[in-house]
């Protein structure tokens, strides 16, 4: 072979190399590096072994392999004689052009200095002794394009062979290959990734199948719309039809035959179908079914968007006729991306949009033209609950970007192009690149109009609010008559003659007291959700107020002879009590509200106890009983508005289920969190916390 080198030989005379290998040894040594290739696909298992294979063949101080990024060559794997093989920690990025391997990753030849020492091109590792006395670098090529560069390095000077420079341009041909492969993979790995992330943020069903009804793909949403029993993927659509009560729990009825649907889906049609679905109560599905194209423009397949619409069936003729139109967009939807009714958008990590579906336009107002490349909150204009605007810090894109977590639900109001307001429910996810070096995270809004729930629970709230200060002044006046009474003003309520009056009295002196407490909790949530509900903060020390609500509500739980205590963690004597800015009587109600609710559910006997602890920035309160506990699928729902235990021992005991309500609410208000745990028979177990005060 031609020996080819650009850089200035030494005119000392180097060491020899020593490396012969016969033409056996190379076709076996070639065979081992690309078989390793050939079988793995993650270059961080094949890089490592091909260094290895040429530090056993080589015997050098060093080995790595490089890839050329734009104008920089950077290391991807390497060895050397005190290292094993694996990704280099401290090696510099070179620039293309510089030193060895970038000026091989410009002139696409192999290069090399037998005497690092009178050569001024060889570039040293700024403030580090070089031990390199000799290198050799040559480049990785595909199709005629340098994508990297493998090179070895020797501790004293070294005569490079014909030999030794054409077996490592053997190492190089596959290498450049492996690289090129396993990013390829990587890329397609990536947006597989994003696809069904997509899929799963989704609340409609979702089918892929073949043209002869075989069903290849259907999403959590689809199964739970049928009420599928038995796996259908890989099912035709004929034989399910035939044996519906084998593969579903209702029986179903459809408006079009099967065969009807694939011929005019075949013919390039979008096609709609209504499936009645005989549950309890009965439901509508409609399944919009169009075209699934190649690169061709062949249709190979059907794509079905399936959606509950019972709630739809029966509503007027403009509906309908909204509904038709709705439908006919649909029609032009050639994507799984535009085939969905929840709106769509995603963004880089600086939260620019990428991508947005034809609801997202519909929700903001503009054109897909006008989003594209604005800042996430710039368009989507939303506020929280409270008014305050989520945008700067506190946009839920820049949260997602920080946190790396998904945001699962969150409502907030959206003030469109149009000037209409919209209320939202949002779930944001952040989708991640599988390679930890790479930083190109996206993030997937998913957006559903909520008003008219919305307005559905103000209305509500409002019946709510006007109940109960109707209900407050007659309460109040019975209250006083009932006082009246039982004081004595009105006559001796001890005589002989009005004695067996006194536990009527009494009687309707403790409902009209339960129907106050009643009042004041519904007041309580309209006040809570017509934000309304205002804090008088001030220091105070928690595991005080804490042991004063113990030792009030004391007398309570012996009536049901309970033991309630206060347990005290095992800490340093040295450490401070944990103090907090909070709005005493509201935390003494959240700490009376749940100590009564762990008497009311704990059967007579039990034990209940209270502890106060401190965890990094926040305090923590603990109220655990050994009473009857709660049911896994009820603990997500608990501190919702009217939710309550079932069964034969609490069907007696009183509460409208807005106690766990208020006190998330408040404690909320407080900037603290609130959570539960529970088992069955063996108790329950709730938490709140509070910020520690800083000043």
């Amino acid at each position: 072979m031609v020996r080819v080198s650009t850089l200035k030989q030494n005119t000392k005379t180097p060491a020899r190399s020593r490396l012969t290998l016969s033409p056996q040894d190379r076709l076996d040594f070639f065979y081992k590096v690309t078989n390793t290739i050939s079988s793995e696909i993650d270059l961080d298992r094949t890089l490592p072994v091909i260094i290895e294979e040429v530090f056993k063949t080589f015997k050098p101080r060093g080995a790595s392999l490089m890839v050329v990024e734009g104008s920089h060559v950077r290391v991807v794997a390497g060895r050397s004689v005190t290292q094993t093989p694996g990704k280099p920690s401290d090696l510099p990025v070179f620039k293309v052009g510089d030193g060895v391997a970038g000026r091989v990753a410009v002139t696409g030849n192999p290069e090399w200095i037998e005497d690092t020492l009178d050569d001024p091109r060889f570039q040293k590792i700024p403030g580090k002794v070089s031990k390199i006395r000799a290198i050799l670098a040559v480049p990785l090529k595909v199709k005629g394009r340098v994508t990297g560069v493998i090179n070895v390095t020797y501790s004293e000077p070294h005569h490079f062979t014909d030999e030794e420079i054409g077996i490592l341009q053997i190492i190089a041909i596959p290498a450049a290959f492996a690289i090129q492969n396993a990013t390829l993979f990587q890329h397609i790995e990536d947006e597989k990734s994003k696809l069904e992330l997509i899929q799963t943020s989704m609340q409609g069903g979702l089918t892929v199948s073949k043209l002869d009804g075989t069903i290849l793909f259907m999403n959590d949403a689809a199964h739970h719309l049928y009420g599928i029993r038995s796996d259908v993927v890989g099912i035709s659509a004929s034989k399910i039809q035939s044996n519906l009560d084998r593969y579903f729990n209702y029986p179903l009825k459809y408006d079009r035959k099967n065969e009807e649907v694939i011929a005019e889906v075949s013919a390039g049609k979008t096609v709609a179908v209504k499936v009645g679905v005989s549950s309890k109560p009965p439901r509508i599905i409609e399944a919009l079914y169009s075209p699934l194209l190649n690169k061709q423009r062949v249709v190979v397949g059907m794509i079905g968007n399936h959606r509950d619409i019972t709630e739809l069936v029966g509503q007027s003729e403009q509906i309908k006729t909204q509904l038709i139109s709705s439908e006919a967009e649909r029609e032009r939807w050639e994507a799984i991306f535009d085939n969905v009714e929840e709106a769509i958008v995603i963004t880089n990590k600086s939260c620019e949009i990428l991508r947005s579906n034809p609801a997202a336009e519909s929700l903001s107002g503009l054109t897909k033209k006008d989003m594209l490349d604005q800042e996430f909150s710039s368009i989507f204009n939303l506020h929280n609950q409270q008014g305050i605007e989520l945008s700067g810090d506190l946009s839920l894109g820049e949260l997602v970007t920080k946190t790396r977590e998904p945001i699962e639900y969150l409502e907030a109001k959206l003030t469109n192009a149009e000037g209409r307001d919209i209320w939202l429910g949002l779930s944001v996810s952040p989708t991640l690149s599988r390679q930890s070096d790479r930083d190109d995270m996206e993030i997937i809004f998913v957006m559903r109009d909520v008003s008219r729930l919305k307005e559905i629970d103000q209305a509500k709230s409002d019946f709510v609010s006007m109940a109960s200060h109707e209900l407050r002044t007659p309460l109040t006046v019975i209250n006083g008559y009932i006082s009246l009474f039982m004081s004595g003003d009105l006559g001796n309520i001890d005589s002989p003659d009005m004695v067996h009056f006194r536990p009527v009295f009494e009687q309707i002196f403790k409902s009209t007291a339960r129907l106050n407490a009643l009042v004041e909790d519904l007041l309580n949530v309209t006040r809570i959700e017509q934000g309304q509900l205002s804090l008088s903060l001030e220091k105070m020390s928690l595991d005080l107020l804490v042991k004063d609500v113990v030792d009030e509500m004391g007398a309570h739980a012996k009536t049901k002879n309970h033991r309630l205590k206060l347990e005290s963690p095992v800490t340093s004597f040295l450490e401070l009590p944990p103090i907090v800015k909070a709005d005493h009587p509201k935390i003494k109600q959240v700490m009376i509200n749940l100590i009564d609710n762990a008497i009311k559910y704990t059967k007579p006997g039990g034990e209940i106890t209270v502890q106060v602890k401190k965890d990094r920035k926040e305090a923590i309160v603990m109220v655990r009983d050994t009473g009857i506990g709660m049911p896994k699928q009820l603990l997500p729902r608990i501190f919702e508005k009217f939710q309550r235990l079932e069964g034969s021992y609490v069907k007696d005991s009183v509460g409208t289920g807005l106690g766990l309500y208020i006190v998330r609410e408040l404690i909320r208000a407080h900037g603290g969190r609130v959570w539960v745990e529970s088992q069955i028979d063996k108790g329950s177990t709730f938490y709140f916390s509070l910020p520690l005060s800083r000043d």
